[in-house]
């Protein structure tokens, strides 16, 4: 039970990782894909690209967009967690160390 705390924030600690890492991946992504997008849209060679092709292409960028924004939010959420999980994980510590440093012959009156 007491290894609980480092265990979450050590599980914590991946995700936002891996989150990050996938949030760089889609921003690289993204970034490409809009190249495209605009050399399709305002390129004379875009001129030849069909209709339905240069939609595939806006609706993957703003699929993108959006998985951008929701990895934003879910860093957030996650570092909140991992915030609040120290707090608590420090709060324990205050719990269990307290009684240890005050000797048995004091009596505590509240």
């Amino acid at each position: 039970m007491e290894d609980l705390p480092s265990l979450i924030s050590s599980a914590i600690e991946s995700a936002l990782n891996n989150a990050e890492a996938m949030r760089v991946y889609a921003a690289e992504k993204a970034d490409k894909l809009t190249s495209v997008v605009e050399a399709i849209t305002f390129s004379e060679a875009g001129g030849k690209v069909g209709e339905k092709e240069r939609a595939i292409c806006k609706f993957g960028l703003l699929n993108l967009r959006q998985f951008q924004a929701y990895l934003g939010v879910l860093l957030e959420e996650m570092a909140a967690c991992n915030n609040r999980l120290a707090k608590l994980d420090q709060e324990l510590l205050g719990t269990y160390l307290m009684p240890m440093l005050i000797p048995p012959c004091v009596q505590i009156v509240a």
